[in-house]
């Protein structure tokens, strides 16, 4: 069995922050590592993580870095996977929730096919109270556990690797990684941009995360269709980028 380490990364997420280590604590298959690292927090952040690991008994798998200064997203992210010490690495972002099942099938499909060195999966839209939007992209998604093989052509015109969704074989990132910093990318964008020219890049049909929306959202995500027309250049610029 694969050894699973989750890569988490923090900046100023008190509010949203335990309800997503409990739904990684309640994992049907649990990680066998979990590092947290923290980009500077002013807030509580830091707190309710060391908190969290205590009250659960979890010193001896996880572990919160916070960092001597702040160092953007993705040098935050990349750095914080690379201290990890498994076969797969999840990416986690601070104010989701992921389903409890969502280790357990993500990781089985790794184990049954080596071909895969990135996967995502679905996400459902929730707002900051966590209700279910109704975004066209929640009403469209059905609850079938289907793989599909992302080619490169599909992954230039959509994009689906979000880092929220992704795990990745660590050969993929170290492969990556130097290549992310060479040219000031994305962390997530590339992966699944490099799986797919490997024929390695899948994406499980199922919606596994919940993707909170909120007003402090690093990025700003684009899930109704009215964003979507109304931002045309939006679309556009990302895929020039990829």
């Amino acid at each position: 069995m694969s050894k699973v380490s989750i890569a988490m990364t923090t900046y100023n997420g008190e509010k949203y922050l335990e309800q997503q280590l409990l739904s990684i604590f309640n994992q049907k298959r649990q990680p066998d590592e979990v590092i947290i690292c923290d980009d500077g927090s002013s807030d509580r952040t830091v707190m309710i993580a060391q908190q969290f690991i205590t009250k659960y008994n979890l010193q001896d798998n996880w572990r919160i870095i916070k960092n001597k200064y702040n160092k953007g997203l993705t040098k935050n992210f990349l750095e914080c996977a690379s201290m990890t010490t498994g076969d797969i690495i999840f990416f986690s972002d601070q104010d989701d929730v992921w389903r409890a099942n969502k280790i357990s099938k993500m990781a089985t499909l790794f184990e049954h096919n080596y071909k895969i060195k990135a996967m995502s999966c679905n996400v459902t839209i929730i707002d900051k109270e966590g209700n279910k939007l109704k975004y066209i992209l929640n009403l469209l998604q059905k609850n079938k556990a289907d793989i599909q093989q992302i080619p490169f052509s599909m992954q230039i015109r959509n994009n689906r690797s979000a880092g929220l969704t992704l795990a990745v074989r660590r050969e993929l990132l170290n492969y990556a990684k130097p290549i992310i910093f060479q040219y000031n990318l994305p962390y997530d964008l590339p992966m699944g941009l490099f799986a797919s020219v490997f024929g390695g890049y899948y994406l499980l049909k199922e919606p596994l995360v919940y993707r909170r929306v909120h007003s402090q959202n690093l990025s700003t995500p684009k899930y109704t269709l009215k964003s979507r027309i109304q931002n045309v250049d939006y679309h556009i610029s990302g895929r020039r980028l990829r």
